[in-house]
């Protein structure tokens, strides 16, 4: 008998020990790992040209992962049915931005139309529960089932982690929040000369 290739979940959970992270215990409703600085990760592992996301992606879903670190891998399973990480790349909120833009115009494509449906109910004799009851129904309807994100888009926008996974995964996060930092900081020169320029 074959054996049974381990399930995303394994896989993660090998990831998040490569990466140094913490894993969540409710990583189906919550975060899947955080590290010591409590910074939140979605983890993604994939043998395929894409990677998987969730059922029934709205914009419930966009929130929160726009405020999450991404780890992307891609590998492959031997004869012996043992998964190999191959290449992974960590994605900042804004290194997915565009895709997540994409995914949101999809869920919100039809809301003027429903919209406007709303207001004709209002208008003859529905009462705001009833509303709201056809409002969800039509958010469930558009959301959308499992929308994959293209492997080729996660090597454009991400940062490859290299040999040790959990330092170059520190390095790039250490590097992110340095150039942030900095970037802060000439902004609010820039502030502070245009108030002291005023003020003259």
């Amino acid at each position: 008998m074959a054996k049974k290739k381990p399930q995303d979940n394994e896989r993660e959970r090998t990831l998040i020990q490569l990466c140094g992270l913490i894993g969540s215990n409710d990583n189906r409703i919550g975060t899947d790992a955080k590290d010591e600085d409590s910074r939140e990760y979605e983890l993604k592992t994939t043998t395929k040209s894409g990677v998987s996301t969730a059922r029934d992606v709205g914009l419930n879903h966009l929130a929160k992962w726009r405020r999450l670190i991404w780890i992307c891998s891609r590998g492959h399973y031997d004869e012996y049915d043992t998964f190999h990480f191959g290449t992974t790349f960590l994605l900042f909120p804004e290194d997915l931005e565009p895709w997540f833009t994409e995914i949101e115009a999809k869920v919100t494509a039809n809301d003027a139309l429903v919209g406007r449906v709303v207001d004709l109910l209002a208008n003859n004799g529905f009462n705001q529960q009833e509303i709201e009851t056809l409002q969800y129904v039509f958010q469930r309807g558009v959301l959308l089932n499992d929308p994959n994100i293209p492997w080729s888009f996660i090597e454009a926008n991400g940062k490859e982690l290299t040999g040790d996974y959990a330092q170059a995964l520190r390095k790039i996060v250490a590097n992110r929040e340095s150039s942030q930092s900095s970037t802060h900081q000439v902004q609010q020169a820039s502030l502070n000369v245009l108030f002291e320029e005023a003020q003259a």
